[in-house]
């Protein structure tokens, strides 16, 4: 009877580490991109970016705080985003990141369609440099509306565009 409980012990625990491996997503490094503004705002800067040990979620979130946290102390990069602590955050689901905006982001995003552009493909060539990261689609305080941004249809899906 003890060793029949001992094997059923076993054999539980077994299929419950092996369950879990499974469902949760494995951490691992990146060697993702952030894309800044140059400081004559005409096109995207990348920057190498190493994040170590990782999920594709969790390298996404530090992405968009190192995009809200800019580069002001690099001269040769300006900043289009804008600086507002928690004003977007990202969930990313089957290969897409969705970059939720907020209100308070929202009222502060450059009233310039050259720069909202730059800020959008910022976002967006930032976020699909991550390995597991395809498109990104924004929401607007977590719905997805009919929203212009840069003259752009904040409704569709984006793709990187690098010639930005």
């Amino acid at each position: 009877m003890k060793k029949m409980v001992t094997i059923l012990f076993l054999m539980i625990t077994v299929i419950a580490l092996s369950g879990n491996y499974f469902i949760s997503e494995t951490s691992e490094d990146h060697n993702a991109k952030i894309y800044y503004v140059d400081h004559s705002m005409l096109r995207l800067v990348p920057v190498d970016y190493n994040i170590t040990n990782a999920t594709v979620q969790k390298a996404c979130e530090k992405i968009i705080e190192k995009i809200i946290d800019g580069e002001d102390y690099n001269n040769n990069i300006l900043r289009v985003v804008p600086k507002i602590k928690n004003g977007m955050d990202v969930e990313v689901d089957d290969e897409i990141a969705y970059v939720n905006f907020k209100n308070d982001f929202i009222e502060n995003i450059p009233n310039n369609n050259i720069h909202e552009v730059l800020m959008v493909y910022s976002i967006v060539n930032s976020l699909t440099s991550v390995e597991g990261v395809n498109v990104v689609k924004f929401l607007f305080d977590g719905e997805e509306k009919k929203e212009y941004i840069g003259g752009m249809d904040m409704r569709e899906t984006f793709i990187p565009d690098y010639y930005i």
